[in-house]
C-alpha cells in the first residue's frame, strides 16, 4: 500500500510500475536531511568515452532501447538481482533533464531529504572524440533554470575545468549570474589538483590559481571528487596510478598550503572509511588535511559499505566512533548519497535507511548542521545568489522558514 505521505505521480511511475517501493517503508523520522553530493545528469549531459571506457558493453545496454526486454526478463527470472533498479536507472538516463530533476525529488520527499545539492559535470575536455550532445554551457542555463523552478530544494554547484579557456570567466559568470552556490572539482577527467603541479601545463595552473583566489576570497565552497573509482579520461589518463595521484587527498596538500581559508569537501571520504586507522588510507589523509585546515570537509556519497550486509555493521561502527570520539571530524562530515549514480542498486530512501541507525542527534550534525555550515559558509546566504533569485522573480525571505532560521543574515 502506497503511503498516504506521498501521493503518486506521472514522474514515478515513469520508473516503476508501482510508484517507490520507498512509500511502503515508515515514514523518516527526520524532516530536515540535506544530501550535499547529487546529481542530475542524463546521456546527453554525458560524453558516450566515458560510459565505454569502464564497459562497453554495459554503455550499450544502458543506452539503447532494445535492452528494455532484456532488463524486464531477468527481472521477473531473478527478483532478487536488482535488475529491475538498474532498468529503472537507464530509463531515468534517457529521460529529459527535467523528468529528471523531477524524480529527484519524488525520492527526496521518500526519504526526508529537504535541500539537495546537485553537482553539475562539465565532460567538455573529457574526450578528443566524443563529446556530450549538449554543450557544457547549455547544461549550466538548464540546471540553472532547474535550481528556479525547484526553489528552495535544489542548489547546484558547478564544475570548473581549469584546462578550459578562460575557465574562470565561465566559473564567475554562473556563480554570479546562474545563481550557482558552489563549485564542484573532478582532477580524474584530466588534471592536477595544485597550481604549482608540473603535470599542467601553465595556462591550466593559471586558471587554478585564479578559481582558488576568487573561492577563498568569496567563501565560495568546493566539492571535489575523492576516491579511487569514479569517472577519468581514458583518452588522457590510462594510467591507474597517475588517476591516483591527480585525485588522493595528499595531491591538496599544497593547495591548502596556499589558500588554507578554502571550504572544501573531499567526497566519499575516499571511500575506506572502516580503514581510517591506517595512515596510507585515503580517509586518514582527509582526516590529516581536516585536523590542520579548518574548513575541510568530507561527504559519505557512493559509500556502499553503508549498504552492504557484509559491511553495514562494521561501517556504521567506525562512524560512530569517529563522531564519539574525534571532535574534528565530528564537525566536518557531510552526509551526501551521490544520487543518481546509486540510482542503478539504490533509491534515495534506501541509502538514508541505514543512517538512521546513527539516531536522531548523530544524523541530525552530519545531516543538517554540518552540511548547513559547508554551504553556507559562516551561515550566511551568498549575496551573489540573492541577487539572482531577485533579478528572476524569487526572494530570498520565500524560503522555506527551516532554512531562514539557518541562514543569519537574511
Amino acid at each position: 500500500m502506497v503511503s498516504k505521505h506521498h501521493k503518486p505521480t506521472a514522474d514515478c511511475r515513469l520508473l516503476t510500475d508501482d510508484c517507490c517501493i520507498i512509500c511502503d517503508k515508515a515514514e523518516n523520522p527526520m524532516n530536515r536531511l540535506i544530501n550535499i553530493h547529487c546529481h542530475l545528469l542524463n546521456y546527453q549531459f554525458i560524453s558516450a568515452s566515458v560510459f565505454r571506457s569502464r564497459s562497453a558493453t554495459l554503455e550499450w545496454l544502458l543506452r539503447h532501447k532494445c535492452s528494455k526486454p532484456l532488463f524486464g526478463l531477468a527481472a521477473a527470472c531473478m527478483p532478487k538481482r536488482r535488475f529491475r533498479k538498474l532498468d529503472e536507472a537507464a530509463a531515468l538516463m534517457k529521460s529529459d533533464i527535467r523528468q529528471v530533476a523531477s524524480s529527484l525529488r519524488n525520492e527526496m520527499k521518500a526519504a526526508g531529504i529537504e535541500l539537495a545539492v546537485p553537482l553539475i559535470m562539465d565532460m567538455g575536455r573529457t574526450a578528443f572524440v566524443l563529446g556530450p550532445q549538449i554543450p557544457f554551457t547549455f547544461q549550466a542555463r538548464l540546471i540553472s533554470d532547474l535550481s528556479l523552478e525547484n526553489f528552495g530544494a535544489l542548489m547546484p554547484f558547478v564544475m570548473v575545468d581549469p584546462r578550459r579557456t578562460r575557465a574562470r570567466d565561465l566559473l564567475v559568470r554562473c556563480l554570479e549570474q546562474l545563481g550557482f552556490y558552489g563549485v564542484k572539482m573532478y582532477p580524474a577527467l584530466g588534471y592536477h589538483p595544485d597550481p604549482d603541479s608540473l603535470y599542467n601545463d601553465p595556462q591550466t595552473n593559471d586558471e587554478l590559481r585564479a578559481v582558488y583566489d576568487y573561492c577563498e576570497n568569496h567563501m565560495v565552497p568546493i566539492t571535489t571528487h575523492c576516491s579511487p573509482g569514479g569517472a577519468y579520461s581514458d583518452d588522457i589518463l590510462r594510467s591507474k596510478q597517475i588517476r591516483a595521484e591527480f585525485t588522493q587527498p595528499w595531491s591538496w596538500a599544497g593547495v591548502l598550503r596556499k589558500y588554507p581559508m578554502l571550504y572544501i569537501n573531499f567526497a566519499h571520504f575516499g571511500q575506506d572509511l572502516i580503514q581510517i586507522k591506517d595512515p596510507k588510507s585515503w580517509s586518514a589523509g582527509i582526516r590529516a588535511l581536516a585536523c590542520e585546515y579548518p574548513h575541510v570537509y568530507t561527504d559519505l556519497a557512493y559509500n556502499k559499505a553503508a549498504l552492504m550486509p557484509q559491511t553495514c555493521i562494521q561501517y556504521l561502527d567506525a562512524l560512530n566512533r569517529i563522531i564519539d570520539n574525534d571532535q574534528i571530524m565530528r564537525d566536518r562530515i557531510l552526509f551526501g548519497t551521490d544520487w543518481s549514480m546509486t540510482r542503478h542498486t539504490w533509491r534515495e530512501r534506501d541509502y538514508v535507511e541505514p543512517f538512521l541507525k546513527l539516531g536522531e542527534k548523530k544524523l541530525d550534525k552530519i545531516a543538517f548542521s554540518n552540511p548547513l555550515d559547508f554551504l553556507f559558509p559562516q551561515r550566511k546566504f551568498p549575496d551573489r545568489v540573492a541577487r539572482f533569485l531577485g533579478a528572476n522573480g524569487k526572494e530570498v525571505s520565500s524560503l522555506p522558514d527551516w532554512l531562514r532560521a539557518q541562514v543569519g543574515n537574511r
